[in-house]
């Protein structure tokens, strides 16, 4: 700073010259819960009781800064509660015995049961403390495996894989609710759903074995990240492959593509893989990735309007190719 004496304005200065003219504006999104005040108001508490049942560690790892920040996420549906319950879990090594873990995203699903299943036993999975069923697995011997003690392990961890709900029977259905009554502590039991299409409406087995777990432990729905948070995971893919992608363009990946993980990181490693250390740009992004149905639709109506017949032939050819029903495409 100049000092006192040098800090003044000469006594011919125009005034007008140091007055903001122009019309000022601010946007209030970022920190506006809703349109509507009374609806603003419940979501506030929502806010504060989400607030209560996270750690208060402010640790970062599910994206936001901090822990008010995550529960504002959550109740703006740009995140999910799930996102922090696990990894809550997972950093403080303070396990449920039960997890059924579900919902639309199947990246996140096989994501977070590798996790777990990672930190209960490490690195290198121990033969007797970690037993794997399969989609048609015999409940009894899944009960068998529950009640192994540990050996020189401080938890006996169980995990089944797509297990076929819908086709078991009656007593099978109260066998594993059973299970989730009586399994001992020293054991964890994972149900993780990677391929379940997900219902409009669920089948009454299927509810009643994941009430038994949300009962007794911990139910995790991972359902679609929200646009905001699909544009800065791929932002942050972008740059663990060495590349980068402005928001801009990461939201137009995702408009043409898809908004499911596993399509959006297969995709940015292709495009990383091309650009190198450079941006991925539009031109990138129109010329090598993978359109979705209604993306080429787009274009290919675009192209008939602008009369390019010869780039309408093509981009029909293409969806011929991917055996597309003509029906969708009308």
């Amino acid at each position: 700073y100049l000092p006192v004496s040098l800090n003044h304005l000469d006594s011919d200065f125009d005034i007008n010259e140091f007055m903001w003219k122009g019309e000022l504006e601010f946007s209030g999104e970022g920190f506006r819960l809703d349109e509507d005040i009374f609806k603003a108001m419940d979501k506030m508490e929502q806010m504060e009781k989400i607030c209560e049942t996270l750690p208060g560690l402010d640790c970062g790892s599910c994206g936001a800064p901090n822990c008010r920040a995550f529960a504002e996420d959550v109740v703006k549906k740009q995140a999910n509660l799930e996102d922090c319950l696990i990894k809550k879990h997972i950093s403080q090594k303070q396990f449920s015995n039960l997890y059924f873990i579900d919902g639309e995203e199947k990246m996140l699903v096989g994501m977070y049961t590798d996790e777990l299943v990672k930190k209960l036993m490490g690195t290198d999975l121990p033969e007797f403390n970690f037993h794997v069923f399969s989609s048609d697995c015999d409940v009894s011997q899944v009960s068998v495996a529950c009640d192994v003690m540990p050996f020189m392990c401080d938890k006996n961890c169980v995990k089944i894989v797509d297990l076929d709900i819908d086709s078991l029977s009656t007593d099978d259905v109260d066998a594993y609710v059973s299970i989730t009554k009586t399994i001992p502590d020293t054991s964890v039991l994972i149900l993780s759903m990677t391929t379940r299409v997900e219902d409009a409406k669920p089948s009454k087995k299927y509810t009643k074995i994941r009430s038994a777990f949300e009962k007794n432990g911990v139910v995790a729905d991972l359902s679609r990240r929200s646009e905001l948070s699909l544009e800065k995971t791929v932002c942050k893919w972008a740059n663990e492959c060495g590349s980068k992608i402005s928001p801009i363009n990461a939201a137009k990946l995702i408009k043409i593509c898809s908004n499911d993980l596993n399509i959006l990181h297969s995709e940015i490693e292709k495009l990383s893989a091309f650009a190198g250390e450079e941006e991925i740009t539009d031109e990138m992004i129109e010329n090598l990735a993978t359109k979705n149905l209604q993306a080429r639709i787009y274009d290919l109506f675009d192209f008939v309007i602008s009369q390019n017949f010869d780039k309408a032939m093509q981009t029909l050819d293409v969806l011929f190719y991917q055996r597309e029903d003509p029906i969708a495409i009308l």
